[in-house]
């Protein structure tokens, strides 16, 4: 992406809900998971030296390869180079997983109609923000640009439109593997 910049270390960090409350899943990789997600930004694609993340996270370079073994192991992210394959570098993909779907309250369902009825979208915040952001980007020059994006994510959180995030997401997504699948190709003949 053009000017792309390295979120800064000395803001929030956020952990799903989702995400945090997988017993399965340690917290390491969590964390591992996190820094990810911000180093990709509003794609699903991150690059980061191990070394750097294990300066940014406290650990060891051989405890980073184990975490994104163990997000890769989860389906959490899709190793695309280096990292969980003993590389200096990690390159991963993000993708959906079913897990993301499970933020409602416990003892409530996922999905359906306990979660409609509570006029909540199965997408989190911040993923109703991305969505929102690209809204605003898409109608920047229009009669009728989007001021307040906050707002506008708050709104798809309430539920309404669920089948349009997830088809943006879904074409996002899509876009994300096409764009890596020749770095993919080019890796495994540099190596193979």
């Amino acid at each position: 992406m053009k000017g792309k910049t390295t979120p800064p270390l000395d803001g929030p960090a956020v952990i799903p809900r989702w995400l945090l409350r997988r017993r399965e899943v340690s917290h390491g990789a969590k964390l591992t998971y996190v820094r990810l997600r911000q180093l990709a930004g509003r794609g699903r694609v991150a690059t980061a030296l191990v070394p750097a993340l294990a300066r940014e996270l406290g650990e060891r370079g051989a405890e980073i390869t184990r975490f994104l073994a163990e997000l890769r192991e989860w389906g959490l992210v899709e190793a695309v180079a280096g990292g969980a394959g003993g590389g200096s570098t990690a390159r991963c993909f993000m993708p959906f997983h079913p897990w993301m779907d499970e933020s409602a309250p416990e003892g409530k369902s996922a999905g359906g109609s306990a979660r409609q009825q509570e006029g909540c979208s199965r997408f989190s915040f911040e993923e109703c923000f991305e969505y929102a952001t690209h809204v605003a980007e898409k109608r920047a020059n229009s009669e009728r640009p989007i001021d307040e994006v906050r707002a506008l994510a708050g709104r798809f959180r309430k539920g309404a439109d669920d089948e349009e995030i997830a088809a943006w997401f879904a074409a996002e997504e899509k876009k994300d593997r096409a764009e890596e699948r020749p770095n993919v190709l080019s890796y495994k003949k540099q190596t193979g």
